[in-house]
């Protein structure tokens, strides 16, 4: 009978080992580095219009897919529009206001490889890294959100906040007394 006991217990603690790891597996496929930049890219589309035409959405492509690449050339004029990126600004605005913080880190032609960089951007204590590329920019995740369980750490419930306010849109685009969207949207 004891034997039974220590191969049930012991098979309870596996299951909530496996049950862990299946928790943290799809927290990362939700909200891991790449879901934030797959989501900044969503968020960008109003389904009327992108509501950032800045270079750097253009060139890391945080726009509608099905659009015709010469109407995108004509929408997105980068002579006459030197402005930052709106993106960018949502993003950093929200995260400073739900308690994530971030870093910028500024990459080179001549930088290291892509996995340097990574552990560079790794190790910033911050929540979120916002890699400054020569041409676009991209989000990872600093020391403060580490991948090994993900879903367990302290900054997890505001990084899903920030999810949520990308999806719904609307609020993710007010900004400092501006609407964002409805500019975009105005000027369609």
């Amino acid at each position: 009978m004891d034997d039974s006991v220590d191969v049930l217990d012991q098979r309870i603690l596996d299951l909530r080992k496996e049950n862990d790891a299946l928790q943290c597996e799809v927290a990362l496929l939700r909200f891991g580095p790449e879901a934030i930049n797959r989501k900044l890219a969503e968020a960008n589309d109003t389904g009327l219009t992108e509501i950032c035409t800045c270079q750097a959405c253009f060139t890391a492509k945080r726009f509608c897919d099905e659009d015709d690449p010469k109407e995108l050339a004509t929408r997105f004029n980068f002579e006459e529009d030197k402005r930052s990126c709106i993106l960018k600004e949502c993003l950093m605005w929200h995260a400073e206001r739900l308690g994530l913080t971030y870093q910028i880190q500024v990459e080179h032609f001549d930088s290291d490889s892509e996995d340097e960089q990574q552990q560079e951007s790794c190790s910033r204590d911050c929540d979120l890294v916002i890699i400054q590329h020569p041409f676009f920019w991209e989000i990872e995740y600093g020391k403060r959100i580490t991948l090994k369980n993900f879903h367990k750490n302290p900054s997890y419930p505001e990084l899903q906040s920030l999810f949520t306010l990308m999806d719904e849109g609307d609020e993710f685009y007010k900004v400092n007394g501006k609407d964002y969207r409805a500019i975009a949207e105005d000027a369609v």
